[in-house]
């Protein structure tokens, strides 16, 4: 049992692309294997998702370092007594052009330790982030299935953007297709 008053979000560094893999792909798996039947293997390789986290946040630090006009983009992870448990991106959003508008990217928690408020801290530290920005407004796309993280998002407030957004996405001949939720900001 993880004692959420004891967990540490701070921001990613190079050397955590491991473990912010291993995270990645452990939520992945459990979500879609959920949804898609015991029998469906991720087709995700563990190295290239190393690599991907790897380059992320080098070049998350070097636009930072640098001061570019690049878009703004937090890794971070959620660590209990040395160990990452959870990750976070955050950042500008990708499909809309408009700068009141922040991106909760990519959230993911551990499916070992689930069910004891990691989600929710993230979800909260991600919202927090998105305002400090100087965003009003924030988005997130779930898969459709996802009761759990369905949940988070609506006991935080969040809910289904207004124009329904729908994303159809193929995995491995299954289709899946993911939401669009929202939340304002405004006060």
């Amino acid at each position: 049992m993880i004692d959420v008053d004891s967990v540490c979000l701070r921001e990613a560094r190079v050397s955590d692309a491991p473990r912010m893999a291993r995270v990645f792909m452990a939520g992945w798996q459990d979500l879609h294997a959920s949804l898609l039947g015991p029998d469906w293997v991720n087709p995700q390789d563990l190295e290239d998702l190393r690599k991907r986290w790897q380059y992320a946040v080098e070049a998350c630090g070097k636009s930072r370092l640098s001061g570019s006009d690049r878009r703004w983009d937090e890794f971070l992870v959620l660590e209990s007594k040395g160990v990452v448990n959870g990750v976070l991106w955050v950042g500008d959003c990708v499909r809309v052009e408009d700068p009141k508008l922040g991106e909760v990217k990519w959230l993911s928690v551990d499916p070992v330790v689930c069910g004891q408020g990691l989600g929710s801290f993230l979800l909260s530290a991600a919202e927090h982030r998105i305002r400090g920005m100087g965003r009003t407004e924030g988005t997130i796309w779930v898969t459709e299935g996802n009761e759990a993280g369905l949940r988070l998002l609506k006991s935080h407030g969040w809910r289904l953007a207004s124009s329904v957004w729908v994303r159809e996405v193929n995995i491995d001949g299954f289709p899946l297709r993911r939401l669009r939720y929202v939340k304002s900001f405004r006060d």
